[in-house]
């Protein structure tokens, strides 16, 4: 069972959300809790770098923090096994692939201290994961949950370092949300059965801890007619899910070191442009949204994408291109 204070009785929340589009594409959200004015104002306009090749040849694409400030970038090769790299390194085969199955197709990961926690599905569905300690020392593959459960598509990771948690989020095979949960090297929840918006979820989650005390962990998802919907477990109780943006897509989460920021990415059909939506909620008018654009990368991209802040304002996205490719992109 989660656990956490009522939403009521927090300070004003405001949400930035920039949504990113392109072609298939999915876009980018940043979120800001008790966010100042000022803060909004430095990213309606942001100043985008070019884009940058990282190479590769990869299927899917998730982000971690290799420190505070430093993203540890993951891939899915050709050869269904992890590998990553930083935005200044190399590729590296890394986490690889449990030795019972032939390939991995999706991943997620996430930080807990000094430790690194891969989550990965594999051809037939099923829920893997393993963790780093160290510079590359590598665990064990284990299956995800007190019975192993299966996902359309693939996971989502949040973390809590202070208690040392991590919990991963499915689409399961009847289109709901499913959660487990464990601490520390420790014994696995059961999956828990979450719900879906109405009609059910259109494709995977993507989900971050908001606050860690009290616990508060957003979970975005699409339901099968495009529309973003977030929900959000408050403490001690779900809140039912939320509409959050029309234009659809797999959401693509992430936060800045404190916490305060998220992002979406989402597809939407821009073939030459990355269009980049600002939105925040404000309690009592609803949604406010700002837009900008930028130019699409050299020969188009896939709908596989991550994003990451490297501090509370900057941030990076990540983009596999029609080659596998991946592109970075980020603020000057």
């Amino acid at each position: 069972m989660l656990s956490a204070t009522n939403l009521s009785r927090l300070p004003e929340v405001r949400w930035l959300l920039g949504l990113c589009f392109a072609g298939a594409l999915s876009g980018c959200a940043v979120e800001y809790a008790e966010g100042d004015e000022g803060t909004l104002g430095q990213l309606n306009e942001p100043s985008l770098s070019n884009w940058i090749d990282l190479g590769g040849a990869v299927t899917d694409v998730a982000v971690s923090y290799l420190s505070d400030s430093t993203p540890d970038i993951w891939g899915i090769g050709l050869n269904g096994q992890v590998h990553s790299r930083t935005n200044t390194s190399d590729w590296i085969l890394s986490a690889g692939k449990p030795s019972s199955v032939s390939a991995l197709t999706g991943v997620a990961a996430g930080r807990r201290g000094s430790k690194t926690d891969v989550v990965a599905t594999d051809t037939s569905g099923r829920i893997w994961t393993t963790t780093r300690t160290g510079t590359n020392t590598w665990g064990t593959w284990v299956t995800v949950g007190a019975v192993p459960g299966t996902a359309k598509d693939k996971p989502a990771v949040s973390t809590v370092t202070g208690s040392d948690r991590l919990d991963v989020w499915v689409r399961g095979l009847n289109d709901s949300l499913y959660h487990a949960w464990r601490f520390g090297s420790g014994a696995w929840s059961s999956w828990t059965n979450v719900g879906g918006p109405s009609g059910g979820m259109g494709g995977p989650p993507s989900a971050y801890t908001r606050s860690a005390s009290p616990l508060i962990i957003d979970v975005a998802a699409h339901d099968k007619l495009g529309q973003v919907y977030v929900r959000t477990w408050n403490i001690d109780h779900w809140l039912d899910w939320s509409f959050a943006q029309a234009s659809g897509g797999d959401p693509s989460v992430a936060s800045t070191p404190s916490g305060l920021s998220l992002t979406f990415f989402l597809p939407q059909g821009f073939p030459s442009v990355v269009k980049i939506n600002q939105m925040y909620y404000k309690p009592g008018s609803g949604w406010l949204l700002n837009d900008t654009f930028a130019p699409m990368p050299t020969g188009g991209v896939t709908g596989r994408m991550a994003a990451i802040f490297r501090n509370n304002i900057n941030f990076d996205f990540y983009i596999i291109g029609n080659s596998q490719n991946l592109w970075r992109r980020t603020p000057k």
